[in-house]
């Protein structure tokens, strides 16, 4: 968790998310919530969300997990939804962002999505620091 605080994400709670956000909440996993750039405080009508799951980056950038290059997917998928919306409110990403956690994977994901321009949401899984 600390590697995100140190690069502008903020800690936050439930009730800082926009309703649609709340609704998708799972009390129960006790997730972190982590808001990074400026806080979401409005709801907008027709909000356009990007929502990709269960990234498990892992250290190296051409592993495989269970024979998967998770990144090249993670790439893969980012890259195709901005393609078809390149306007997206935000972006959420939700754990496990990373299979084992180490600043090699945080920072290969941050740099993609600073590629894309778009306010981020990282809700971390149980896998991730």
């Amino acid at each position: 968790m600390q590697w995100f605080i140190e690069r502008g994400f903020l800690s936050s709670d439930i009730n800082s998310l926009p309703d649609p956000l709340k609704a998708l909440y799972n009390p129960q996993r006790n997730s972190k919530i982590l808001l990074q750039g400026h806080r979401i405080t409005q709801v907008m009508a027709d909000l356009s969300i990007l929502q990709i799951t269960d990234l498990h980056i892992l250290p190296e950038l051409d592993e495989t997990f269970l024979g998967i290059n998770t990144e090249y997917y993670f790439s893969a998928v980012l890259d195709l939804a901005l393609a078809e919306n390149p306007h997206f409110d935000f972006i959420l990403l939700t754990g496990d962002l990373t299979q084992d956690p180490c600043a090699a994977s945080y920072r290969r994901i941050l740099d993609r999505l600073a590629a894309a321009n778009t306010p981020c949401i990282c809700l971390p899984g149980n896998h991730d620091d």
